[in-house]
């Protein structure tokens, strides 16, 4: 990954929090997208596909438990971080089921949480990235 740029989607039916956090995370040398509603962000997903995805659990009409649930059926390979300014221990147990990387709590201050989680996600996916290339270098030796 060190050759290449996070993608990152950033899910929020708060229009200054998709902006506050697309600008800190282009300015730290992401590329970024954002929407603001599940059904937008899964349509993204299934277009052009993402590294990472974060997303605030509370939305209208769909909620990012349902959007983490669909993404990981989409794109297994994508990790999602959830975010919210509600903390409800099934909220995070559930996330955690579906397969969310971490949390991210509003809110955020000084960004340095964001910073923090994002770091975590993107040496999570250089370390798999390395072990498939791994793989797959062998396989070739072996034929």
């Amino acid at each position: 990954m060190a050759d290449k740029m996070l993608r990152v989607l950033v899910v929020d039916d708060e229009p200054e929090i998709v902006m506050a956090l697309q600008v800190h995370l282009e300015l730290q040398g992401y590329f970024v997208e954002v929407a603001l509603s599940a059904a937008d962000a899964l349509k993204k997903v299934k277009a052009d596909g993402y590294d990472l995805v974060l997303t605030d659990i509370n939305m209208p009409e769909m909620d990012g438990i349902e959007l983490l649930e669909k993404i990981k059926a989409e794109s297994g390979n994508t990790l999602v971080v959830m975010i919210t300014a509600y903390t409800s221990l099934m909220k995070v147990l559930s996330s955690r089921l579906y397969g969310a990387t971490d949390y991210i709590l509003k809110p955020f201050g000084d960004l340095a949480e964001v910073d923090e989680v994002i770091t975590r996600a993107s040496e999570a996916i250089m370390r798999w990235e390395d072990v498939m290339d791994s793989v797959q270098e062998k396989k070739h030796q072996q034929s």
